[in-house]
C-alpha cells in the first residue's frame, strides 16, 4: 500500500527527541509561523476545532497541542478553550478568574489533573495567565473533575434559591451525599428508591431555576444545563457503575450517554455565544466522527461526541488526531511502549522514511491502517473519522509538575527526588512474646518522633525512615507487655517482649466468671453516656508515609478539621476538610489511575479520617452485632493508669465494609475501662475479599493482598470521651496488568487530636480531602512549628 492513497499535506518540522528544549520550542513556534498561510486557509470558517490526544499520556502531543492553541488564539482569534473537564468546575474557575483569583490555582482545581498536574501543561497555564483578559476557559464534560462541583455546588445552589425565595422541598443532604460520590467513586451508591428521590430533587431544582428572574439570573441557563448534564451522568452511574468496571471489562458503548451529553454541553455553550470561536481539548476517541468503516465490533456500537457535533455543526467543525511513530506514553509512572507497528500502517511508513512532524490532510477516501484510536491497530476510511492527522515521530510519558509552577507567586513547597537507597532506612522483622507467639498491633517507631508502624496479625512488621533522622532508637510497645528500646543498628530479626498482663483475680474469687459478652454489652449500652452526643469539631495533626519494598517514597504532614453531626452514633455523619499539607516526595511517581492510590491516599490525604472513629462508624459496636462475634476475655491491663478489660474478637461471617469492599476476616481487641465501661482503645485488622475487590475496584491492577490495620484511642473532653489518637496502616500487594510488574505498597498515617470543640462549630457537609494549592506549605515552613511537640508523643 502506498502512502499516497490520500492527499498528504506535509508541513515539515525537525524531529523532536526527549524533553522539550528551548530550541525545540523555537522550532515549534517557527513551524506555525512558516505554515501560517496554509493553516489559516485550511481552518478558515471553522467555529470549533477539536484537538485530540490518544490517552492523555503523550508528552509530545500535549506540547504540540499547546503551541497549536497559541497559534489559533494569536493568528485566528480563537479565544475560548474548552476542556474535557467538568462543566460547573470550569464555570466556577472562570468566574473566580474574572474576580481576580489566581489562574493557575483555578485551572488546577478544575481541569482533569491528568493534564493540569503535568509539567508541560504549565506552559499553557502561563499562557492563559498572560492573556486572561482575552481567553476564557470552559468545560463540556458531565463528569465532576474538581471540588467546585463535588463540594461547592449544593451550597451555591442553596444560597441562590434562598436569595430568590425559590426554595422548595429539596433534600440538600441527599444531594451532598450523591455529589460527593460522583466526585470520588464515580457512582451514586443509591438504592432504587433513593435514586428516584434524587431524580425528583433535580426536577424540583430545574423548576425553581426556571422561575428565577431579575438580578443575579444571568447564568441560570448554565445552571439548568448543569442539572440536565448531572441527571444524565447520574443515570449512567446508577445503571452502569463505571467506577467498578475494569479496563478489560469496559466497552466503548458504555460511554455513549456521556459522549452525547458532552456534545449537548458544548452545543449549549455555542447557542449562548453564537459568534465565539472555540478550540476543544480532549481524547481523540471522543472527537471521532463516523467509525463504521473500522468494522470493529466494539466501535460499531460506539457513538462518539464528535459524531453528534458533526451532525449539528457540519462544515463549521474540524478535528485532528495525533499519530505517533515510536516512544513511550503514560501518566506519572504508568508507562507503555508504542510497540512494534504494522508494516501496513501509515505510522510505520512515515517512521521508516524518517519523516519529521507532519500534518496529514485526510481529504480522500480509502482504507488504510493507523493507530489513531488509543494506539490500537485499525483499518478504516480515516477521512470519515477525522479531518486530519498530526504525525509525531516520537513521544515520552508525561511528568508531574512542581507545584510551585501553579501560581504567580513562589509557593512554599518542597518536592525533592533523591536516590531512595541513600535516603531511607528499611527495618523489618517480627515481634513475639516469651512463648514465641506473635504479638499483633505492637507499636514500632522512632523514639520521640512521629514515625512508626504497627505489627501485622502474624507479628511481622516493616519500618521505613529517613536516613538523616536524628533519633537512633526504636521503641517497641504494646499494652500488656514491657516496652523495649533498641538502637537502630542492633535490632534482631525477632524482637521478644515480656508479658506484663495481670491475672484476672475476679475470675478466681467470684462465683461467676466475667463474661466478655456481658462486658461488651455494657460498653455498647453506655455509648450514649460516655461519648459526645452533640455536634463537635476535632482539629487533627497527622504524619503519613508511603513505602514499597525498596524504601520510603513519600512523607506528608497534614492538618484537618473533622465535623461529627449529632455526635458519636452509627449514622456516619462525620466529614473532613483538609486545611494544610506538606509533602516530601522522595522517590515516587504518582499514578492517578491505579487502585494502588489507596495506599497513597492513606499516606497523603485525609480521606480515611472520618473512618478512624470506629465507635462512630463501625458496625461491630452495635447490639445486634454481638452474636456475630467470637469473644474472649484475654486479660486485664493498665492503660493511662486505668484498669481495662481486654476483649478479643473475631467476626464469624463475611460482610460488606463498603461498596465493593467485602470483608473476609475481622479480628482485634477492645480495651474497655473497667469503671465506666467506655471503649478507650481498639486494635483491629481487616482482610478483604480479593476477587470482589478486583471486580469492583480494579482499574489498572490485579490486587493479590489488601489488609487494613487500625489502632485508635479515646480520651475524655469535659467528661465525655472523644477520639484522641490513632494509626492507620494499609498494605496492598498485586500485579500491574499493564506491564506485568508486581508491587508491594504500604501507606500509613499517625494522627493526634489537637483540639476538640463543641461550641462555635464549623459545619462540613462533604469530603474535602484535597488541600488548596495556597495551603500547601514546605515541610520546613514555620507554621508547622507549633505541632512539633506532637512528633515526640507516643501513640
Amino acid at each position: 500500500m502506498k502512502v499516497l492513497l490520500f492527499c498528504l499535506l506535509f508541513l515539515s518540522l525537525g524531529v523532536t527527541k526527549g524533553r522539550t528544549t528551548q530550541n525545540d520550542t523555537t522550532a515549534l513556534n517557527n513551524y506555525f509561523i512558516v505554515n501560517k498561510k496554509i493553516l489559516t486557509e485550511k481552518l478558515k470558517n471553522k467555529q470549533v476545532i477539536l484537538i485530540g490526544d490518544a490517552t492523555h499520556g503523550e508528552r509530545a502531543v500535549m506540547e504540540f497541542n499547546i503551541h497549536f492553541i497559541k497559534f489559533l488564539h494569536e493568528e485566528m482569534g480563537y479565544n475560548t478553550i474548552a476542556f474535557e473537564s467538568g462543566l460547573y468546575d470550569l464555570y466556577r474557575a472562570q468566574k473566580n478568574i474574572d474576580e481576580g483569583e489566581e489562574v493557575g490555582e483555578e485551572i488546577t482545581n478544575s481541569v482533569f489533573s491528568i493534564w493540569a498536574s503535568t509539567d508541560i501543561f504549565q506552559e499553557l497555564i502561563q499562557y492563559i495567565r498572560n492573556n486572561k483578559s482575552e481567553i476564557q476557559i470552559i468545560g463540556f464534560d458531565s463528569q465532576f473533575t474538581g471540588g467546585y462541583s463535588t463540594n461547592d455546588f449544593v451550597n451555591d445552589l442553596k444560597s441562590l434559591l434562598n436569595k430568590h425565595h425559590k426554595e422548595e422541598d429539596i433534600d440538600y443532604e441527599l444531594l451532598k451525599k450523591v455529589f460527593t460520590n460522583f466526585g470520588t467513586i464515580f457512582d451514586t451508591k443509591l438504592s432504587h428508591e433513593d435514586f428516584r428521590t434524587f431524580g425528583k430533587n433535580l426536577k424540583r431544582i430545574t423548576k425553581c431555576l426556571k422561575n428565577i428572574k431579575g438580578e443575579g439570573s444571568e447564568d441560570l441557563e448554565l445552571w439548568i444545563q448543569f442539572i440536565e448534564s448531572t441527571e444524565t451522568m447520574a443515570r449512567d452511574y446508577y445503571e452502569n457503575h463505571p467506577g467498578s468496571v475494569s479496563p478489560k471489562e469496559f466497552k466503548a458503548y458504555m460511554s455513549n450517554n456521556r459522549d452525547l451529553q458532552m456534545a449537548k454541553n458544548l452545543l449549549f455553550h455555542l447557542s449562548q455565544h453564537p459568534n465565539e470561536k472555540v478550540v476543544c481539548w480532549g481524547a481523540s476517541t471522543h472527537f471521532a466522527n463516523d467509525l463504521s468503516s473500522t468494522k470493529n465490533k466494539e466501535l460499531l456500537q460506539y457513538k462518539p461526541m464528535g459524531r453528534h457535533l458533526k451532525n449539528q455543526l457540519e462544515d463549521r467543525i474540524f478535528s485532528y488526531a495525533p499519530i505517533i511513530g515510536s516512544g513511550e506514553y503514560g501518566a506519572f509512572g504508568e508507562e507503555s511502549n508504542i510497540g512494534r507497528l504494522s508494516e501496513n500502517s501509515i505510522e510505520y511508513k512515515l517512521m521508516k522514511e524518517g519523516a519529521p512532524y507532519q500534518w496529514i490532510d485526510l481529504n480522500n477516501k480509502g482504507l488504510f491502517e493507523s493507530y489513531a484510536i488509543e494506539h490500537t491497530r485499525l483499518s478504516a476510511e480515516w477521512s470519515d473519522v477525522f479531518d486530519a492527522f498530526i504525525y509525531i515521530p516520537k513521544t515520552e510519558p508525561t511528568s508531574l509538575a512542581n507545584s510551585s509552577s501553579n501560581s504567580d507567586e513562589d509557593q512554599e513547597i518542597e518536592v525533592t527526588t533523591t536516590d531512595n537507597e541513600n535516603h531511607s532506612i528499611h527495618i523489618k522483622g517480627v515481634v513475639v512474646d516469651q512463648n514465641n507467639k506473635a504479638i499483633p498491633f505492637c507499636n514500632i517507631g522512632l523514639k520521640e518522633e512521629l514515625i512508626g508502624t504497627v505489627s501485622y496479625q502474624d507479628g511481622h512488621y516493616e519500618l521505613f525512615m529517613p536516613k538523616d533522622i536524628d533519633t537512633k532508637t526504636i521503641l517497641f510497645s504494646c499494652i500488656g507487655y514491657t516496652s523495649r528500646e533498641l538502637p537502630i543498628d542492633h535490632i534482631p530479626e525477632t524482637v521478644v517482649l515480656k508479658k506484663e498482663d495481670r491475672v484476672l483475680d475476679e475470675v478466681m474469687v467470684q462465683a461467676k466468671a466475667l463474661d466478655p459478652k456481658e462486658i461488651l454489652k455494657k460498653a455498647i449500652r453506655n455509648i450514649p453516656n460516655n461519648y459526645i452526643q452533640e455536634d463537635y469539631n476535632i482539629e487533627i495533626y497527622s504524619r503519613g508515609q508511603l513505602a514499597d519494598a525498596n524504601g520510603l517514597k513519600v512523607q506528608s504532614k497534614l492538618l484537618a478539621l473533622l465535623y461529627d453531626k449529632n455526635g458519636v452514633n452509627y449514622k456516619e455523619n462525620m466529614y473532613v476538610r483538609q486545611t494544610q499539607a506538606a509533602y516530601d516526595t522522595i522517590d515516587f511517581n504518582y499514578n492517578i489511575e491505579s487502585y494502588r492510590s489507596s495506599a497513597c491516599f492513606v499516606a497523603t490525604a485525609t480521606y480515611f479520617m472520618p473512618y478512624f472513629d470506629l465507635i462512630s462508624t463501625t458496625h461491630l459496636l452495635k447490639k445486634d452485632q454481638i452474636n456475630r462475634l467470637k469473644l474472649k476475655l484475654s486479660g486485664t491491663s493498665k492503660l493511662d493508669s486505668q484498669k481495662v478489660y481486654k476483649v478479643d474478637f473475631e467476626r464469624k461471617y463475611r460482610y460488606r465494609y463498603a461498596e465493593g469492599l467485602d470483608v473476609e476476616k475481622v479480628i482485634g481487641t477492645f480495651f474497655i475501662n473497667a469503671s465506666d465501661y467506655a471503649v478507650i482503645k481498639i486494635d483491629i485488622h481487616w482482610e478483604f475479599n480479593i476477587p470482589k475487590i478486583n471486580k469492583f475496584l480494579n482499574i489498572m491492577d490485579t490486587t493479590t493482598e489488601l489488609s487494613l490495620y487500625e489502632t485508635i484511642t479515646y480520651k475524655k473532653h469535659n467528661e465525655k470521651y472523644v477520639i484522641d489518637s490513632g494509626r492507620l496502616v494499609l498494605q496492598q500487594k498485586g500485579i500491574c496488568t499493564k506491564n506485568g510488574k508486581s508491587f508491594d505498597l504500604k501507606g500509613w498515617q499517625t494522627f493526634f487530636n489537637i483540639k476538640t470543640s463543641v461550641d462555635h462549630i464549623q459545619k462540613i457537609d462533604s469530603f474535602e480531602v484535597f488541600t488548596s494549592p495556597k495551603n500547601i506549605k514546605s515541610k520546613d515552613d514555620k507554621s508547622w512549628e507549633k505541632y512539633h511537640h506532637l512528633d515526640h508523643r507516643k501513640l
